[in-house]
């Protein structure tokens, strides 16, 4: 729907509209990242943000727990986790910046806000700066 919305969004924008401070449509896009050191290291830490995801499609939102090998769905929870997940980058470095410039190209994004949730603060912190690495190399 995020594509919908966009196409809305720049169809009816309305540069002379009184409350207007752009000339132009501006697109800022929040994105779930989760960069890690390999692959499987950051999908298994990504299950912190699918388990955040599964509470709130049960109704019972907790803190944030630690990953887990693999997060048990049924059929509706899965829809409803790929649905709020659906912009996300996940993987090793290299993978998350070419994931990430996909999500600019798909919808011309003009800005990235990214957002990333790790049960470990350092993990977190890590995933932003593998992620500024690996993007300003590209």
């Amino acid at each position: 729907m995020i594509m919908d919305a966009i196409e809305v969004y720049r169809r009816s924008f309305d540069a002379s509209a009184p409350t207007a401070t752009l000339e132009e449509p501006y697109v800022m896009i929040a994105a779930n990242v989760l960069a890690a050191d390999t692959e499987a290291e950051a999908r298994r830490q990504f299950t912190t943000h699918q388990l955040l995801v599964r509470g709130m499609a049960r109704n019972n939102r907790t803190p944030l727990q630690p990953p887990v090998d693999q997060v048990e769905l049924t059929p509706a929870e899965a829809a409803f986790v790929e649905q709020h997940l659906a912009v996300s980058a996940v993987g090793a470095p290299q993978q998350v910046a070419e994931q990430l410039e996909q999500v600019v190209e798909v919808t011309r994004a003009d800005e990235l806000m990214l957002n990333s949730y790790a049960f470990d603060p350092e993990v977190r912190a890590r995933s932003f700066e593998l992620t500024a690495q690996a993007w300003s190399e590209s």
